[in-house]
Protein backbone atom coordinates (compact mmCIF):
# COMPACT_ATOMS: atom_id res chain seq x y z
CA UNK A 1 0.00 0.00 0.00
CA UNK A 2 0.96 3.47 -0.69
CA UNK A 3 0.58 7.20 0.70
CA UNK A 4 -1.98 7.56 -1.51
CA UNK A 5 -4.16 4.91 -0.14
CA UNK A 6 -4.21 2.28 -3.00
CA UNK A 7 -3.58 -1.47 -3.03
CA UNK A 8 -1.43 -2.57 -6.31
CA UNK A 9 -1.38 -5.45 -7.82
CA UNK A 10 1.01 -6.88 -10.57
CA UNK A 11 -0.32 -9.19 -12.90
CA UNK A 12 1.81 -10.62 -15.86
CA UNK A 13 1.22 -12.89 -18.56
CA UNK A 14 1.49 -15.62 -17.02
CA UNK A 15 -1.21 -15.50 -14.68
CA UNK A 16 -4.14 -17.35 -14.19
CA UNK A 17 -6.42 -19.27 -11.97
CA UNK A 18 -6.74 -17.89 -8.35
CA UNK A 19 -4.32 -15.29 -9.48
CA UNK A 20 -6.48 -13.97 -11.96
CA UNK A 21 -9.21 -14.24 -9.39
CA UNK A 22 -8.04 -11.35 -7.27
CA UNK A 23 -7.02 -9.75 -10.30
CA UNK A 24 -10.31 -9.62 -11.19
CA UNK A 25 -11.11 -8.05 -8.07
CA UNK A 26 -8.97 -5.59 -8.08
CA UNK A 27 -10.25 -4.54 -11.66
CA UNK A 28 -13.65 -4.08 -10.12
CA UNK A 29 -12.08 -1.94 -7.18
CA UNK A 30 -11.59 1.60 -6.89
CA UNK A 31 -9.33 1.15 -3.71
CA UNK A 32 -6.71 -1.38 -6.04
CA UNK A 33 -4.73 -1.03 -8.94
CA UNK A 34 -4.10 -3.65 -11.21
CA UNK A 35 -0.52 -2.98 -12.89
CA UNK A 36 1.42 -5.17 -15.43
CA UNK A 37 0.69 -6.80 -18.45
CA UNK A 38 -2.81 -8.33 -19.65
CA UNK A 39 -2.68 -11.97 -18.73
CA UNK A 40 -2.64 -14.68 -21.88
CA UNK A 41 -4.32 -17.08 -20.21
CA UNK A 42 -7.90 -17.12 -19.05
CA UNK A 43 -8.56 -16.65 -15.66
CA UNK A 44 -11.07 -18.82 -13.70
CA UNK A 45 -12.59 -20.45 -10.78
CA UNK A 46 -9.97 -21.57 -8.26
CA UNK A 47 -11.05 -24.89 -5.92
CA UNK A 48 -11.05 -24.73 -2.45
CA UNK A 49 -9.63 -21.81 -0.76
CA UNK A 50 -5.83 -21.96 -0.56
CA UNK A 51 -4.37 -19.97 2.70
CA UNK A 52 -1.12 -17.58 1.69
CA UNK A 53 0.85 -15.80 4.35
CA UNK A 54 2.85 -12.40 3.41
CA UNK A 55 6.05 -13.34 4.08
CA UNK A 56 6.70 -9.56 5.99
CA UNK A 57 3.87 -8.86 7.73
CA UNK A 58 2.64 -12.32 8.71
CA UNK A 59 -0.87 -11.40 7.28
CA UNK A 60 -2.43 -14.84 6.70
CA UNK A 61 -5.54 -14.98 3.81
CA UNK A 62 -7.39 -17.19 1.92
CA UNK A 63 -8.35 -17.18 -1.92
CA UNK A 64 -11.02 -19.13 -3.23
CA UNK A 65 -14.18 -19.44 -5.63
CA UNK A 66 -16.20 -16.73 -3.77
CA UNK A 67 -13.28 -14.59 -4.61
CA UNK A 68 -13.73 -14.29 -9.04
CA UNK A 69 -15.94 -11.82 -10.00
CA UNK A 70 -15.48 -12.98 -13.12
CA UNK A 71 -14.60 -10.06 -14.97
CA UNK A 72 -18.08 -8.78 -15.28
CA UNK A 73 -18.99 -7.13 -19.04
CA UNK A 74 -15.62 -4.54 -18.91
CA UNK A 75 -13.42 -7.42 -18.40
CA UNK A 76 -15.61 -11.20 -19.18
CA UNK A 77 -11.85 -12.93 -19.39
CA UNK A 78 -10.17 -11.24 -16.61
CA UNK A 79 -6.84 -10.88 -19.17
CA UNK A 80 -6.72 -6.61 -18.66
CA UNK A 81 -4.97 -4.32 -16.24
CA UNK A 82 -5.88 -1.18 -15.31
CA UNK A 83 -2.79 0.36 -15.88
CA UNK A 84 -0.72 -1.62 -18.70
CA UNK A 85 2.93 -1.24 -18.71
CA UNK A 86 4.15 -2.76 -21.93
CA UNK A 87 7.63 -4.68 -21.93
CA UNK A 88 9.50 -4.42 -25.04
CA UNK A 89 11.74 -7.56 -26.55
CA UNK A 90 15.44 -5.88 -25.87
CA UNK A 91 14.13 -4.56 -22.12
CA UNK A 92 13.00 -8.21 -21.44
CA UNK A 93 16.13 -9.82 -22.83
CA UNK A 94 18.45 -7.47 -20.95
CA UNK A 95 16.55 -8.64 -17.70
CA UNK A 96 17.17 -12.06 -18.05
CA UNK A 97 20.17 -12.75 -19.16
CA UNK A 98 21.70 -9.50 -16.68
CA UNK A 99 19.98 -9.86 -13.60
CA UNK A 100 18.06 -11.56 -11.02
CA UNK A 101 14.83 -10.55 -11.77
CA UNK A 102 13.72 -11.70 -8.14
CA UNK A 103 16.77 -9.90 -6.13
CA UNK A 104 15.84 -7.00 -4.08
CA UNK A 105 18.65 -5.10 -5.86
CA UNK A 106 16.25 -5.22 -9.13
CA UNK A 107 12.89 -5.15 -7.69
CA UNK A 108 14.28 -2.19 -5.75
CA UNK A 109 15.94 -0.37 -8.84
CA UNK A 110 15.04 -1.44 -12.06
CA UNK A 111 11.49 -3.15 -11.87
CA UNK A 112 9.15 -1.08 -14.09
CA UNK A 113 5.74 -1.65 -12.15
CA UNK A 114 7.31 -1.07 -8.80
CA UNK A 115 8.70 1.87 -10.18
CA UNK A 116 5.21 2.86 -11.33
CA UNK A 117 3.86 2.12 -7.88
CA UNK A 118 6.82 4.64 -6.34
CA UNK A 119 5.72 7.29 -8.88
CA UNK A 120 2.28 7.33 -8.19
Amino acid sequence: MTDNGKIYVFQDEYSYSAATALSSIAWQNDNIELVGARSSLIGGYTLPAIAFKLPNSGIVFTLAISADLTGGKNNPYMDKVKVEIPEDIDTYIDKIMNFDQYSDEYLLNRDVLVKYVREN
